[in-house]
């Protein structure tokens, strides 16, 4: 088998589940994560917890995920991050976006 003949398209995406705390809520931290995410074909979702933290599912390439995770870590001008805790998941479907998601 040789990789040079692997089209973007056969690799298959990576997800990750992020967690981020620090100041990163009311700090427009989800609207950050999504035009982020967009810029690198990142699709997913971002949430705010209870406990203040900020909740992601991220599916992308390591290449793009690996980004999305040391921009996640700087975080925006009015964040600031303590940490980010990442782990990697399976989801049962894949994602057509990357989406906000609120509260009901």
């Amino acid at each position: 088998m040789r990789l040079r003949n692997k089209t973007l398209e056969s690799i298959p995406d990576i997800c990750i589940e992020l967690t981020v705390t620090g100041s990163v809520q009311g700090v427009y931290y989800r609207k950050f994560t999504k035009e982020l995410a967009v810029k690198l074909d990142i699709k997913g979702w971002v949430k705010n917890q209870a406990d203040g933290s900020v909740l992601i599912v991220a599916c992308g390439t390591q290449r793009n995920l690996d980004v999305f995770i040391e921009k996640c870590k700087e975080g925006n001008i009015w964040s600031k991050v303590s940490d980010v805790y990442v782990k990697s998941i399976q989801v049962a479907n894949s994602f057509k976006s990357f989406e906000i998601v609120r509260k009901k």
